[in-house]
């Protein structure tokens, strides 16, 4: 997929995880890495980029996944419910368990998950720790 063409999902993906904005060099740099490790699963559609997930960092034997997002028109489709396995999946190739945390309040993705097979084992009081 040309990288221009993902350019507006990867800055809505930025806003709605409350980050800095990155110039598009520093998005393409950060797309570039991830992909190169097999780290960053995206979900197109008639050549839009509708979702994503990628592997964050390791933990001893955990490995955290993270950045799950379907943009808003495909939202409830089962496509988190697919990157999420997706991404778990690559994980457990990997020789390790997939983990994550989730924001309070963010019950979207606290039902995703739940409904994928996490469980919450912590409180961090800012977020959930939860392993599969």
């Amino acid at each position: 997929m040309d990288f221009q063409q993902m350019v507006p999902f990867l800055i809505e993906v930025e806003k709605n995880f409350n980050r800095n904005p990155l110039s598009v060099n520093q998005l393409k740099k950060k797309m570039n890495e991830r992909s190169r490790l097999d780290e960053y699963l995206l979900a197109v559609y008639k050549e839009q980029t509708i979702g994503q997930g990628l592997l964050e960092y390791s933990l001893s034997k955990h490995r955290l996944i993270g950045g799950i997002y379907v943009v808003e028109g495909f939202r409830n489709k089962g496509i988190g419910d697919l990157l999420t396995h997706a991404v778990c999946q690559v994980v457990l190739e990997k020789g390790m368990l997939p983990a994550l945390t989730v924001e309070y309040g963010n019950q979207n993705a606290i039902s995703l998950y739940k409904h994928v097979g996490f469980k919450i084992v912590g409180d961090l009081k800012t977020s959930y720790i939860r392993m599969r």
